[in-house]
């Protein structure tokens, strides 16, 4: 998906239930990064990220991440924090990612929808006028 659409900016985030400093999965998630042109956000300067899940308030980690493509890292990030709310009650943090874009132009194209037949919502009486039109 990144390779087809290679000339957008990227916002990849989610629950990646990878620590990037204490699992063995790190090396493959900053594989995964370099590969694909993503810059964790979490060692961004403007991040204050400290844990993002935590087990019954006796370990904690940050596997909860966002991803960004190299032109938002370096130019749109305002903000990046771990939301503490009494009223989660989920054991992740969600975070709260802040980007100041210029927008200064929007393309909008229309999507062209050609009908096609569906085999599946064909009755008897759609079928054999199918035939008689053969």
């Amino acid at each position: 998906m990144l390779d087809k659409y290679s000339d957008c900016h990227v916002v990849l985030g989610g629950d990646f239930n990878v620590d990037l400093v204490e699992t063995g999965h790190t090396v493959m998630c900053y594989d995964f990064c370099e590969q694909a042109g993503l810059f964790p956000m979490t060692p961004h300067t403007l991040s204050t990220v400290d844990y993002t899940y935590d087990f019954n308030m006796r370990s904690f980690s940050t596997i909860d991440h966002f991803f960004l493509s190299v032109q938002l890292y370096r130019t749109s990030v305002k903000t990046l924090y771990a939301l503490r709310e009494n009223d989660n009650l989920s054991d992740n943090d969600p975070l709260h990612l802040q980007l100041e874009l210029d927008i200064s132009r929007l393309n909008v194209c229309h999507r062209v929808v050609e009908p096609k037949s569906s085999q599946v919502k064909a009755q008897d009486l759609h079928i054999v006028a199918y035939k008689i039109l053969l």
